[in-house]
C-alpha cells in the first residue's frame, strides 16, 4: 500500500473528507448572520474539532509511512529517475467487493438476488444460495448498487431521483468503496399482496367482476387517495393485487349490469327509459360509497382476504334535459363546432360515481341508469369553437343534485353556461413588483395546487406569473380541496391564502355545484428567513461502506400554505443544505434515516416523533446541526 493513504482509504478519498473537516470548525449553534455580534469565526469548540481532526489524518499518515517496505520507496525513486519528464499519475485503486442480501422482513438470506453497479452494464451478479455475492476488481470510491429480486422491494434511500412508495421497485444505495471496508449487507423487503373472492346475492358466478385498488399516499403532509390498478374477477370470482407496498388501501368494484335484463331491455325501442337490474359499484366492505369504505392495512410479506358480496339491485333510468340558448350563429356551424359530451356522475360528497351516462345532440339530453342514491351530474364542453379561438371563452358547464329513490327520475333540468372560473387574486410585496419585468428580470410565476380532501379525485393545478394580478383556474368537481401555494423565486414566500375570509392554511376551499366559487387571495412576503441545516461532526465524515442519507422536513409550528418538500443531506453530497424562502416564525425539524411518508399536518402523526425546534425571525439567517435519529 502506497505511503500516502491510510489503511482502509484511498488519497482521494482523503482529499474528498476535507470539505465535512473544514465544517467542523463551524461554531454549531443558531446564528444571525445579520447581527454583526454574531458573525461566523473560528469557536473554541471548532477549533478544538479542527485541531483533533488533523491530529488523527497527520497520526494515521506517519503510521502507515513508517509500515511502508523501504524497498517501495527505493523502487518510486527510480522509476522517478527513469521518468523524469512525465507527471505521475495514479492510476485508480481496484478492489474486492463482498457482501449479502436478506429479506428486511425475516432476515433470511436472499437467493438469486440481482446487484449491479450503476455504469458498468457488464457488472450484474446474482447472489448465490446464501444470499453472497462478490465483486472482484471494483474501482474504490462511491459507486451506487443496485439489487431487485422479483416479489421484493427496496426505498430509493441515498440518490437523488426521486422516491416511488406507491408499488415497489430496486434498492439503491451509495457504497462507499474502499479496499477492506469489510461486508456490504442490502436489505430487500417483500411485497405484499391482497386478495379476495366475490360472491353475488343472485347464486350465480362473479366473472369479470371490474376490481379497482386504490392507495392513500402522503402529499403535502395530507392524506390523498390515488387509483394504483385494475383487475378482474376469475371464472370462480376470485381476484388477487400482487407487488403492493406496505401502506394503507381500499378496494371497490365497478357497476355490473345483469345480463338478462339487458337483452330484454334491448328489444324495446325506449329501452334507455326501462329500468335493468344489476350490481351497484361497492366499496370493501358491502359500502356504497367511499367514506363508508373500510380500509386495509398492508404490512411487509402480508397477503390479505378481502372477500365481498354484492347484492342485486334496480337500476333505474334517469333522463335530463340541457335547456339551450338560441345563438345567433349558423345552425350547421353550430352543430359542427358544439361539443357537449363530457359528462361525470359523483356522489354527494364529489367522490366519482363510475356510471356511465349518455349525451344525445339533437335531443340535447342525456340518460342513465342508476342505482338509489344522491347524485351530483356535470356537463361540461365547448361551444361554436373555431379552430382559431381562445378556448377558455367558449367553456360551458352545468351541474345538477339529484336523488334516486325506488324509480325513475324524468323532467330533469341541467342548463349549462360559461364557467365560473376560481380566481385567485395575488397580493406581492413592492420588491417584487419593482424586480418584475420582461426577459431575464421577469419574476419567475407562483405554483397552486388544490388537492381532493374527501377521497380519489384529479387535483387542479395552475402556474401563474407573479407580473400577472391573478391566476385562473376551471373548477373541478364539487367537494373540499386543500390548497398550497409555492413561490418559484428565491427570497418570496407565502404569507397568507384565504376563500372569502377563511383561511386556507387551516380549512379546505369548498366547492358547490349550485354556487360560483368564493373570491380567492394569496399574499406572498419578501421578509423570507434562510435556514442552513449541518450534519453534526460525526455524520459529516465520508466513511467506507454504505453511506447513510437523512431525509428531513422542516415542519411550521403555525397553520401554513407553503409546501414542505423534504431534502436529502449526506456527507458525500457537503453535509449541508439550505433553504432560502421559509416564512418567518416558529418551527420543528424532523429527521429520519430514510425517506418516509410523513403526514405532518395530522396532529396525533407529529405526537408520535420529537421534532428539533427554531425559530425564524424575518429576513433572518438560521444556521443548526441537526440531531440526528438512531439508526
Amino acid at each position: 500500500m502506497r505511503g500516502e493513504t491510510i489503511p482502509g482509504l484511498s488519497a482521494s478519498f482523503i482529499q474528498e473528507s476535507w470539505l465535512p473537516l473544514r465544517q467542523m470548525s463551524r461554531p454549531y449553534r443558531l446564528v444571525n448572520v445579520n447581527d454583526r455580534s454574531n458573525r461566523r469565526g473560528f469557536s473554541p469548540v471548532g477549533v478544538i474539532r479542527w485541531s483533533i481532526a488533523f491530529l488523527f489524518l497527520s497520526f494515521s499518515l506517519l503510521q502507515n509511512n513508517a509500515q511502508e517496505p523501504q524497498q517501495q520507496t527505493d523502487v518510486q525513486q527510480a522509476q522517478s529517475q527513469t521518468q523524469p519528464s512525465q507527471t505521475p499519475q495514479t492510476p485508480a485503486q481496484r478492489t474486492a467487493v463482498r457482501g449479502m442480501v436478506i429479506n428486511s422482513a425475516t432476515g433470511e438470506p436472499l437467493a438469486r438476488a440481482l446487484v449491479a453497479i450503476e455504469g458498468d452494464a457488464n457488472s450484474a451478479k446474482l447472489t448465490d444460495g446464501e444470499g453472497r455475492f462478490e465483486f472482484a476488481n471494483l474501482a474504490a470510491g462511491p459507486q451506487v448498487f443496485s439489487i431487485k429480486k422479483p416479489g421484493f422491494s427496496g426505498e430509493n434511500s441515498g440518490v437523488d431521483r426521486g422516491v416511488d412508495l406507491i408499488m415497489g421497485g430496486e434498492l439503491e444505495r451509495n457504497v462507499i468503496v474502499t479496499p477492506d471496508m469489510g461486508e456490504l449487507t442490502f436489505a430487500l423487503t417483500p411485497d405484499s399482496a391482497i386478495r379476495g373472492h366475490i360472491e353475488l346475492s343472485t347464486g350465480d358466478p362473479a366473472e369479470n367482476i371490474i376490481v379497482q385498488l386504490i392507495r392513500k399516499n402522503i402529499v403535502n403532509g395530507r392524506a390523498q387517495w390515488s387509483d394504483v390498478a385494475t383487475t378482474k374477477t376469475n371464472s370462480s370470482g376470485n381476484y388477487r393485487f400482487a407487488g403492493l407496498s406496505t401502506g394503507t388501501y381500499m378496494l371497490h368494484t365497478l357497476p355490473s349490469k345483469d345480463a338478462e335484463t339487458i337483452v330484454v331491455a334491448s328489444n324495446d325501442a325506449n329501452s334507455i327509459h326501462l329500468p335493468v337490474n344489476g350490481f351497484p359499484a361497492t366499496y370493501y366492505s358491502e359500502a356504497h360509497d367511499f367514506l363508508s369504505g373500510a380500509q386495509i392495512q398492508l404490512k411487509a410479506g402480508e397477503e390479505v382476504q378481502a372477500n365481498m358480496n354484492l347484492t342485486l339491485e334496480t337500476f333505474h333510468p334517469v333522463v335530463v334535459n340541457v335547456p339551450r340558448a338560441e345563438a345567433q350563429v349558423d345552425k350547421a356551424a353550430q352543430a359542427q363546432n358544439s361539443h357537449m359530451e363530457m359528462i361525470a356522475i359523483t356522489d354527494e360528497s364529489g367522490n366519482s360515481a363510475p356510471y356511465q351516462a349518455d349525451y344525445n345532440k339533437e335531443k340535447h339530453q342525456i340518460t342513465t341508469q342508476l342505482p338509489d342514491g344522491i347524485y351530483i351530474m356535470y356537463l361540461s364542453g365547448l361551444e361554436n369553437m373555431a379552430s382559431t379561438q381562445d378556448v377558455s371563452s367558449h367553456l360551458r358547464m352545468g351541474a345538477i343534485t339529484f336523488a334516486v329513490e325506488g324509480h325513475a327520475v324524468n323532467n330533469l333540468s341541467l342548463p349549462i353556461g360559461p364557467v365560473d372560473p376560481i380566481t385567485v387574486h395575488l397580493r406581492l410585496p413592492d420588491s417584487v413588483l419593482r424586480q418584475s419585468g420582461s426577459g431575464r428580470n421577469a419574476a419567475p410565476p407562483v405554483f397552486v395546487n388544490f388537492a381532493h380532501a374527501n377521497g380519489p379525485a384529479q387535483d387542479m393545478s395552475q402556474f401563474g406569473s407573479a407580473m400577472l394580478e391573478s391566476i385562473t383556474f376551471i373548477p373541478g368537481t364539487a367537494g373540499r380541496y386543500w390548497a398550497n401555494a409555492t413561490p418559484e423565486r428565491s427570497g418570496v414566500c407565502v404569507g397568507s391564502f384565504t376563500a372569502g375570509g377563511a383561511d386556507l392554511a387551516r380549512e379546505p376551499l369548498v366547492l358547490s355545484p349550485s354556487a360560483a366559487p368564493p373570491p380567492l387571495e394569496l399574499t406572498l412576503r419578501d421578509d423570507c428567513a434562510k435556514l442552513t441545516l449541518d450534519l453534526p461532526f460525526g455524520a459529516s465524515f465520508i466513511m467506507p461502506g454504505i453511506e447513510t442519507s437523512y431525509s428531513v422536513y422542516v415542519v411550521p409550528d403555525f397553520d401554513s400554505a407553503a409546501t414542505v418538500s423534504p431534502m436529502t443531506l449526506r456527507a458525500s453530497s457537503g453535509a449541508s443544505a439550505t433553504l432560502e424562502s421559509l416564512t418567518p416564525g416558529n418551527y420543528h425539524i424532523y429527521t429520519f434515516t430514510s425517506p418516509r411518508e410523513f403526514e405532518y399536518h395530522n396532529p396525533q402523526v407529529l405526537q408520535e416523533f420529537t421534532g428539533q425546534a427554531v425559530t425564524l425571525g424575518p429576513s433572518s439567517a438560521i444556521e443548526v446541526a441537526l440531531e440526528l435519529p438512531e439508526k
